[in-house]
């Protein structure tokens, strides 16, 4: 291709032609062995001599901008004159002049390649970073979260490189991130809606909250009875203690808490005297904050 001057051909590249620019093929440009895709951008003029083609990998686009022409350089039609993607003919000149704005490609296509994809504890953040080597007509990305590993709920966004033939790299911060084992995974999606979703990645997270929300105790102040109530984040195994103001255990209390609303009875509560007490709830990933109580 040249226009001009020689253009040095280049796999797995993004190539611009800009407005006010042509570039003519008078040669058999043959980018398939180059094994990776191509994106081709045209807002100028792509042009062929007869008889003149581009054959390119499976995976490549060629955009067509609403400036952009793809044109025979010389009058007349043949079928030799053309573009390919993938093995299949895109346009050729007996097709007449093809104007923005304008597709072709598709064959043989993700429109993202998955490179890596990984979550790591940053201080008490988790950085979810992942990286791509082609990119085809990619909007954004969503950022998923599970703790089972099952049920992903979204949690943050990032948009694409659009379209991008080299490697890309992206992050996101989990500022908020879940304690004990969390999943996290991509959901990619392309300007006309088509997605794509990544591998889930694990992390476990041991510390910072414990995974509890509000713990209450009602009724308090209290006197044969009271019920812990706490919202959980995830399933997992508890241990609730309840101390005097000199620190010392007056009940130790099993909690096998479920996801959601938990409440429990408290064992033995009428054998504590009057007086003022603390409540804390413990699992793997730490303990809460003491929870001020009144026997009466």
């Amino acid at each position: 291709m040249e226009t001009g001057a020689q253009q040095e051909r280049t796999c797995g590249d993004t190539i611009d032609i800009p407005a006010a620019i042509t570039v003519t093929v008078n040669a058999q440009e043959n980018l398939v062995p180059c094994g990776v895709p191509v994106v081709l951008t045209i807002s100028g003029t792509l042009q062929f001599t007869n008889g003149n083609k581009i054959d390119f990998p499976c995976g490549s686009w060629v955009y067509i901008s609403s400036t952009g022409i793809v044109k025979k350089a010389t009058a007349g039609g043949g079928n030799s004159t053309l573009i390919s993607i993938c093995g299949f003919i895109e346009w050729n000149a007996g097709d007449g002049v093809l104007t923005g704005m304008d597709t072709l490609g598709g064959h043989g296509s993700l429109p993202v390649t998955w490179l890596t994809i990984d979550a790591a504890m940053t201080g008490k953040n988790v950085l979810v970073s992942w990286s791509t080597g082609v990119e085809i007509n990619n909007e954004y990305f969503d950022v998923m979260r599970s703790d089972d590993g099952m049920t992903f709920n979204k949690i943050g966004k990032v948009n694409g490189a659009g379209n991008s033939a080299t490697t890309s790299y992206y992050s996101f911060t989990d500022i908020s991130p879940l304690t004990g084992i969390t999943y996290y995974k991509l959901n990619q999606v392309d300007y006309d809606g088509k997605n794509d979703v990544s591998h889930p990645v694990a992390i476990f997270n041991p510390g910072g909250s414990i995974g509890i929300d509000e713990i209450k105790v009602l009724p308090n102040p209290f006197s044969y009875e009271a019920k812990i109530i706490f919202s959980a984040r995830q399933n997992y195994a508890a241990i609730a203690e309840i101390r005097n103001l000199g620190g010392q255990v007056c009940i130790r209390q099993p909690l096998n808490a479920m996801k959601g609303l938990n409440t429990f009875a408290i064992e033995k509560i009428a054998n504590l005297t009057k007086g003022v007490y603390t409540l804390t709830i413990s699992n793997i990933a730490g303990t809460s904050r003491p929870y001020g109580l009144i026997k009466k």
